[in-house]
């Protein structure tokens, strides 16, 4: 589905840019060709850029949103080509001053119901669009904000958009396999639909600087520098060949008003989940439609020849830079890091086990196989960052019952504490932390007590979430850590079954190994970077429990073995030797 909406999107793309050039050139001429190979080039370049090809293979919500914000322009763009530029002399597209009203209105509606289907799928990135979009009509017919039908199309898409949200409470009481949100109640409803669970990720600070180069880089090098060298031939060419102001304003200035609100809803937004980069995609797509505008006008006015032949040119030039630049990085024919992954992690757990994570990249795919397809139904895998929310103890109590059960009087003290954190009602810090060790280390003991009890690296991370760790005598167990029990062997070799798949995730990575720092450099939360990170960890907990057992044949077997699929492994037995000096 994500393939097939963006693949829509990209025709709607090309819609959106010949009906955008039509109304600023003035006409509606079926056989203007630098009209059509402009558009051309503009959604080529949008299908092969970095950000709209990159969720095309990713199951989420932004390339259905993708395809109701390409929608919405294009039909935007049809009703504005009927209702004429507004000038000396009205220039309409249809009949003579935009007579053809009624027909304007119906695109004006679809234009705004699509909107708002993508403000109800996704309402971040399409909230950037609707004012964009009043911008751009009324630019056209100040007199719209006065028009009944107008205004009328306007509060039924509204309240179209907001009735999705009734299917919420229903949903939410057939039992879904993680139920986020808990959306039980009208209240809860309004308060997972006003995006209060996630306000805490807005605010400007320091990461800001990182996400605005972030968000430069995506547009500049994402969509490739001969796009963006036609995107400037467009923007200067257009003062001196668009002698309209009004058709300078449509055709320039609405796409950069739509990348600079979409620059300050990024920077306000905390460079960390992993679907960040999702939030810049209205502007990859304001970005190829002034690909688009600068195309016509180096088609039309700077070169000469065979339109076809130019067209066919420039279309080579931007799509065969992204591809050479894009390709490795999009293509996920043999993408199977997310399953491996998890399989691996939990390949030397026994039934039984409860298992303690706080690393997202691993515990999505679980739920996956998990709740698809019964992998491993008798291991208890819990997300200890997931547990400040009410709605995931239920979640709990539902699917691991004598878990609970066993710990009924901690889990019930827990959850009546944090509950009023997170609907945000008074709390005690100190109470909820209390209760919250208690727990998790009530779950330790049924677990040690089971098949064992283990807890990945990325809960050594955070302060508050590993308090419950310290005083734990832990052991590296593949790529877990077990919590001292009669499963773990204290072994710690890092076995991969798939050394292939490894290969295939240490080519998605840059390492400086120069400076003999083995942080990729990738964004922080960059999925291939925390899976590597946990091979890594491992590996070098593996190397340190080598030295403490004084045998130089235990650590020279131990790096043989991890050498055929760790090539910096020399370097990290010299920085594991020097930190385990230092220690000593």
């Amino acid at each position: 589905m994500s393939s097939l909406f963006v693949a829509l999107s990209v025709g709607s793309l090309f819609l959106t840019g010949e009906r955008l050039l039509a109304v600023v050139a003035g006409t509606n001429e079926c056989a203007d060709g630098c009209r059509y190979g402009a558009s051309i080039v503009g959604a080529l370049t949008f299908m092969t850029s970095l950000n709209p090809w990159t969720w095309s293979g990713i199951t989420e919500v932004y390339s259905l949103n993708l395809l109701l914000l390409t929608t919405s322009w294009a039909s935007a763009w049809i009703a504005v080509g009927i209702l004429g530029l507004r000038s000396g002399q009205p220039r309409s597209i249809g009949e003579p001053g935009g007579a053809s009203h009624p027909q304007s209105s119906v695109w004006l509606f679809v234009s705004l119901i699509l909107a708002s289907l993508g403000l109800a799928n996704h309402h971040a990135t399409a909230l950037l669009w609707l004012p964009i979009l009043m911008l751009m009509l009324i630019s056209i017919r100040r007199r719209l904000l006065r028009d009944i039908r107008f205004l009328g199309a306007t509060l039924t898409s509204i309240v179209l958009s907001l009735s999705i949200y009734l299917y919420l409470p229903i949903t939410a009481k057939t039992d879904p396999g993680l139920g986020w949100g808990g959306i039980h109640s009208l209240p809860l409803m309004i308060r997972h639909v006003t995006g209060e669970q996630y306000q805490s990720q807005l605010g400007y600070g320091a990461e800001s600087l990182e996400v605005a180069s972030q968000f430069l880089w995506m547009l500049l090098m994402g969509c490739g520098l001969p796009a963006a060298l036609l995107l400037a031939m467009g923007v200067l060419g257009s003062f001196s060949r668009l002698g309209c102001l009004d058709a300078r304003l449509l055709a320039i200035g609405v796409p950069i008003s739509l990348i600079g609100l979409n620059f300050l809803l990024s920077i306000s937004y905390i460079a960390g989940p992993e679907d960040r980069m999702a939030y810049d995609l209205p502007a990859t797509t304001a970005w190829c439609l002034l690909v688009t505008v600068g195309a016509w006008i180096t088609l039309r006015f700077v070169l000469k020849g065979s339109v076809l032949l130019w067209t066919s040119l420039l279309g080579v030039v931007t799509v065969g830079w992204n591809l050479t630049m894009n390709f490795d990085i999009c293509n996920l024919r043999y993408e199977k890091t997310a399953r491996i992954f998890v399989q691996e992690m939990l390949d030397q757990v026994p039934d039984g086990s409860v298992v303690l994570t706080s690393e997202w990249n691993f515990y999505a795919p679980f739920l996956y196989m998990r709740q698809l397809e019964n992998y491993r139904p008798q291991i208890k895998v819990i997300d200890v960052l997931l547990m400040r929310r009410f709605w995931y103890l239920d979640y709990l109590e539902r699917t691991m019952p004598q878990l609970v059960a066993e710990s009924r009087q901690d889990f019930d003290r827990f959850r009546r504490e944090v509950t009023g954190f997170d609907l945000g009602l008074p709390y005690d810090q100190s109470r909820i932390q209390q209760f919250y060790n208690n727990l998790v280390r009530r779950w330790i003991e049924i677990g040690m007590s089971g098949g064992g009890a283990f807890a990945d690296w990325s809960c050594l991370e955070r302060p508050q979430e590993r308090s419950w760790i310290q005083g734990l005598e832990i052991r590296p167990e593949g790529l877990l850590l077990c919590l001292v029990g009669d499963a773990c062997s204290g072994v710690g070799l890092v076995a991969p079954k798939d050394r292939a798949n490894l290969g295939y995730l240490r080519s998605k990575l840059k390492l400086d190994v120069d400076t003999g720092d083995f942080v990729p450099l990738l964004g922080r939360y960059d999925p291939y970077r925390k899976v590597w990170t946990n091979y890594q960890k491992a590996v070098e907990a593996s190397l340190i429990q080598g030295i403490e057992e004084g045998a130089d044949s235990e650590l020279s077997k131990r790096s043989q073995t991890y050498r055929r699929w760790y090539p910096e492994i020399d370097l990290l037995l010299k920085r594991v030797g020097q930190r385990y000096q230092r220690l000593q």
